[in-house]
């Protein structure tokens, strides 16, 4: 049996997305934080910042923080991963990056995802849209490989866009997923809209507690 995703384009912001796990990545120099990272601190009253000022996250490459969500975030849990020096972020890194996200969510048992596309400038999406299929793809495959992992369920990818990634997303994206001939893939029919109104969305769930381990 393969692991699928249903691959959702929405105009919301990342934290008014419902979902099991909410990802945002940061930079290591981003002081303040700045996008779907910074939006989450905002609207946290600026607790991401405090736990960055005291030590308790880093935005070293590869890094990564489990936190609850609920109240003025739509997600049950909130996923921020390091991203290293914006300086090293290359199209390879966002593939990687974009791989390491989806993975830790699938181990967590979470069967829906919210994100912004992760490191990537609002505009410069286009560059990064075969690094975001290619990442995806690649951790699809790789759950398929863990037999602890309940593979039936399509995991719902609902990725929150400005308006020009939305226009570079619906130009670049199906065709990518079929150049990759990969039928795990799917591009939510709703997407030509990208609002929640159009999707049957149920609120976030408890994550299953035998999936606790981020590493």
């Amino acid at each position: 049996m393969k692991k699928t995703a249903h691959l959702h384009f929405l105009r919301e912001p990342v934290d008014r997305v419902p979902a099991d796990v909410v990802v945002v990545g940061f930079f290591r120099e981003d002081r303040p934080l700045r996008g779907g990272a910074g939006r989450l601190d905002w609207r946290l009253c600026g607790q991401l910042s405090g736990m960055l000022s005291a030590g308790w996250l880093s935005g070293e490459f590869e890094s990564a923080a489990l936190l609850p969500g609920g109240g003025p975030i739509a997600a049950y849990r909130v996923l921020l991963l390091g991203l290293g020096d914006r300086s090293e972020f290359t199209v390879r890194r966002a593939e990687e990056v974009t791989q390491d996200a989806v993975s830790r969510c699938l181990r967590l048992g979470a069967e829906s995802i919210a994100l912004a596309p992760i490191g990537i400038a609002p505009d410069d999406f286009a560059r990064h849209s075969e690094a975001v299929i290619a990442g995806l793809s690649q951790a699809l495959l790789g759950v398929e490989a863990d037999s602890g992992l309940d593979l039936s369920k399509s995991l719902q990818v609902r990725m929150s866009l400005t308006e020009h990634q939305m226009r570079d997303a619906k130009a670049t994206l199906p065709e990518l997923v079929t150049r990759f001939d990969d039928p795990q893939i799917r591009i939510g029919a709703d997407s030509q809209d990208g609002g929640l109104q159009q999707m049957s969305l149920r609120g976030p769930r408890p994550l299953d507690p035998s999936h606790p381990d981020l590493s």
